[in-house]
């Protein structure tokens, strides 16, 4: 009976040990079922996160196909309207050579008249007339605003200057408007102040113009008597009517005059086309132009015994002048 119970307890505790296996193995196979299901659950978000990446991925390749198509269509609408720019070329192209074969056909067979010698005459002298005119209009003013404020270096000014005058250069000569020796020379002679530490200031500038238009009318001693008491009174004076100030107002009064520089070169024009009339062809051309070439010299020539006269009267006003002068200057002194 003892060995019998022994063995019926020892058969217990192999079952319980065994049962107690078993429940570690359940245990293990639940956690390892947990386990697939959270990587199964895992997969499937995964599986939804590459199924919206590929619907993100068809919606962008269905647009660039849509964008690609709209690109294909805008070529196909810059090509078609090239070619019909490239038809209308061909189509004004044929038709300009049409209206030069029926002008050809016109001139051989004479339907119209030619022109004689007196309506090319007139036509050669009326463009002369717009070709003056014309220069006249593009005399280029410096306006005072366009002059830079900075004291500008030789090389600088001389650029400036001839940008702003080569419109008055006549157009066959290459010379420049002014050079480094005509300025040296306008300070050497107190026709300019001389540059404060190689660099010439604006006001330096405007006095250059004013050379620049005076030496083709008057000598140089005379541009000298004329600008002195521009440069003792506005040159660099510190108040509010300065040099610029004299510049601007002389500017605008020339430009109130271009109008009737234009009208009596007009008529000088019409007096000169109606001279030598007892003269034809290429003789009266030239005389014509001979005599509007005197009728605008003498005009210059009465205009610049004008501007002498007024030169020499402000020198007499300087000289009767210097006595003051000089006595007020002895009076600062003191």
């Amino acid at each position: 009976m003892a060995i019998n119970e022994r063995t019926v307890c020892e058969a217990d505790i192999r079952v319980r040990s065994t049962r107690s296996r078993v429940n570690v193995t359940r245990r293990m196979h639940s956690e390892a079922d947990i386990r697939v299901r959270s990587t199964r659950s895992r997969v499937n978000v995964t599986r939804r996160m590459h199924s919206e990446a590929d619907i993100r991925v068809r919606s962008t390749c269905s647009r660039v196909n849509v964008t690609r198509r709209m690109h294909s269509e805008a070529d196909s609408r810059v090509r078609s309207t090239c070619s019909r720019v490239n038809v209308t070329r061909r189509t004004h192209s044929e038709a300009d050579s049409r209206v030069r074969s029926t002008r050809s056909r016109v001139n051989i067979t004479g339907n119209h008249p030619r022109k004689g010698p007196q309506d090319i005459m007139a036509a050669t002298t009326e463009e002369l007339l717009q070709t003056i005119l014309q220069s006249l209009e593009k005399v280029e003013y410096i306006k005072a605003e366009d002059i830079p404020n900075i004291d500008l270096y030789m090389d600088q000014v001389l650029t400036f200057m001839d940008r702003k005058l080569r419109s008055a250069v006549r157009p066959q000569t290459e010379d420049r408007v002014l050079t480094k020796t005509m300025i040296n020379n306008y300070a050497k002679n107190d026709l300019l102040p001389p540059p404060v530490k190689k660099k010439y200031s604006k006001e330096h500038v405007l006095m250059l113009i004013f050379i620049y238009y005076y030496k083709g009318v008057i000598p140089m001693n005379e541009i000298q008597t004329l600008l002195q008491p521009i440069t003792e009174h506005y040159f660099q004076n510190g108040q509010a009517f300065d040099l610029e100030s004299v510049y601007k107002e002389v500017v605008s009064l020339e430009k109130e005059q271009l109008e009737d520089l234009k009208k009596d070169v007009v008529d000088k024009f019409r007096r000169a086309e109606n001279s030598f009339a007892e003269t034809s062809g290429k003789e009266r051309e030239f005389l014509q132009k001979f005599a509007l070439i005197c009728l605008l010299s003498f005009d210059v020539y009465m205009k610049k015994m004008i501007v002498e006269q007024l030169v020499a009267e402000l020198a007499n006003d300087a000289k009767t002048g210097e006595p003051e002068k000089e006595a007020h200057k002895r009076n600062k002194e003191k």
